[in-house]
């Protein structure tokens, strides 16, 4: 039976999860991870000869690209909201744009 890495979150905590289930199909398998409490987001078949350290890098780099994206998300929005305290402030103060 082929073996799927199953990636997801914990419904009751919303942790991220990754489980490696075998089961007959990617179906089978999403269902088994469902019944283990998981919401599942992808489904990838694993090859035999891949091992747990080359899962675990590939799970830390995923993990510092959504991070990086995310900080760059936070800046926008400090930026987006600094600049509309300036604009309002220069309209209700009169004095402060000259």
């Amino acid at each position: 039976m082929p073996k799927f890495r199953v990636t997801g979150s914990n419904r009751e905590t919303s942790a991220r999860m990754t489980l490696e289930l075998t089961a007959a199909s990617k179906g089978d398998a999403e269902r088994k991870a469902a019944q283990a409490g998981m919401i599942v987001s992808h489904i990838t078949p694993v090859n035999d000869s891949s091992t747990a350290e080359e899962t675990k890098h590939a799970m830390a780099k995923n993990y510092r690209q959504e991070e990086s994206g995310s900080n760059q998300k936070k800046l926008i929005i400090i930026f987006l909201i600094l600049l509309v305290i300036f604009l309002f402030t220069g309209l209700v103060w009169p004095g402060f744009w000259r």
